[in-house]
């Protein structure tokens, strides 16, 4: 894939991602084949149907069990939540990533298509040293983790890619990467580290400021409001 990337490409939104994401696997010959690629099944071992209905499934799909109202189908292929890419690639158009993680055969837990202009350090392709990584910590607007690489390596975190999200290594900032279309991709130096990402949008930001500065305004009106009307009594 060509590794020259055009920076004044507009990204779609991450709503407009996943819409068309999903459009692709529905237009896909009406097989689930690459349903781990949807983010809201990413991590379902488990993918539940309705008895009524009969989808072609790919062969990571296996029937576990079967009921009146519904069929229960085990995912042999399902994502981890993170995991080292062997495999990384600057990817120039959005489009063609869609493209290429739809494709059949295409091993996101392998490879990883970034869609960024450069990277500072370019993890070489494999074979690797053996890498790890441990979740720590887990909240709705924070995660924490435990790596071990021996080389700089290209951690993919499957969830999803949204503005506000901040990673740091360390506790020192760090870029997150779009990443195989929808994925968040962080780079990790050589050796031990604790990997954070937390949620900071920048309206809850924004909105912090403002109640703050409310705040503040109103206590120099009380603040002013006492003061003069301690002067009025004096004066009388």
């Amino acid at each position: 894939m060509n590794a020259a990337v055009r920076s004044e490409l507009p990204l779609p939104a991450p709503a407009n991602r996943l819409a068309r994401l999903g459009l692709a696997l529905r237009r896909h010959g009406g097989t689930i084949r690459t349903v781990q690629w949807a983010v809201v099944v990413v991590y379902l071992a488990l993918l539940l149907i309705p008895a009524a209905l009969h989808p072609r499934l790919g062969d990571n799909f296996r029937l576990v069990h079967r009921s009146a109202q519904v069929q229960t189908y085990q995912n042999l292929a399902v994502y981890p939540r993170a995991y080292f890419a062997d495999e990384v690639r600057l990817a120039a158009d959005p489009a063609a990533v869609l493209r290429a993680v739809r494709a059949d055969g295409f091993d996101g837990r392998r490879l990883a298509l970034v869609e960024a202009p450069s990277l500072p350090a370019h993890p070489a392709a494999g074979p690797h040293a053996p890498a790890q990584v441990q979740e720590k910590q887990r909240a709705a607007t924070h995660l924490t983790f435990a790596t071990s690489t021996a080389e700089t390596r290209l951690l993919v975190l499957s969830e999803m890619y949204f503005p506000g999200w901040q990673a740091f290594v360390d506790g020192v900032e760090t870029p997150i990467y779009r990443t195989n279309y929808v994925f968040r991709g962080v780079l990790l130096p050589p050796g031990q580290h604790e990997l954070t990402f937390r949620y900071r949008p920048r309206s809850l930001i924004l909105g912090a400021a403002t109640s703050g500065l409310v705040l503040l305004l109103l206590l120099i009106l009380v603040v002013f409001g006492r003061r003069r009307s301690a002067r009025t009594m004096i004066g009388r």
